[in-house]
């Protein structure tokens, strides 16, 4: 009885991987079409694979690569014309995966929508504090600031910042 108990294990583990691997070829064939260099894909192609990555992340949820594709999905979706879908997948994978490395990302990608397509600079702002105050070492908490510290600078402020940083260093003519 143990043993029928192990073998159907190690079936259903090869099962699993099998569908995954499955799961993962499809997807790897219809990013080839999609990121083509030598077309522009359509909003169909780029929804498509975009429903692909969220069947995956809903199939399975554990795997870390599923925040990452929620995460492409999301910028698929605004390409494709869908931005509402995309701010949406965007807050769930923060809500979701808190403790991937994936969540700032997302909550850095969802603030500069909000900053630059929605013009909602409050909802901007609240995603940046978060990637502040609950991700300080991440990769993207440096970005975050630096966006911060700009959102509320007009155009002309933030052209004279930059020229600023950029003028040489004079010497003293010695």
């Amino acid at each position: 009885m143990r043993l029928v108990i192990i073998i159907a294990l190690m079936l259903s583990v090869v099962a699993c991987t099998s569908k995954r691997e499955k799961y993962l070829e499809e997807i790897r064939q219809v990013e080839q079409q999609v990121f083509d260099t030598t077309k522009i894909p359509t909003a169909k192609e780029m929804e498509m694979l975009a429903e692909m990555y969220l069947e995956y992340a809903k199939e399975f949820p554990e795997d870390t690569i599923s925040p990452l594709f929620m995460l492409r999905s999301a910028e698929l979706f605004k390409l494709s014309g869908k931005p509402a879908k995309g701010f949406a997948l965007l807050d769930s994978i923060y809500v979701k995966y808190p403790d991937s490395r994936w969540a700032p990302a997302a909550l850095l990608t969802a603030a500069i929508w909000y900053d630059q397509e929605a013009r909602d600079i409050a909802r901007a702002r609240q995603k940046l504090l978060t990637i502040i105050e609950k991700y300080p070492d991440s990769e993207f908490a440096d970005d975050a600031q630096k966006m911060l510290d700009l959102l509320d600078k007009s155009p002309e402020e933030i052209l004279e910042m930059l020229e600023g940083e950029s003028k040489p260093i004079q010497g003293s003519g010695s």
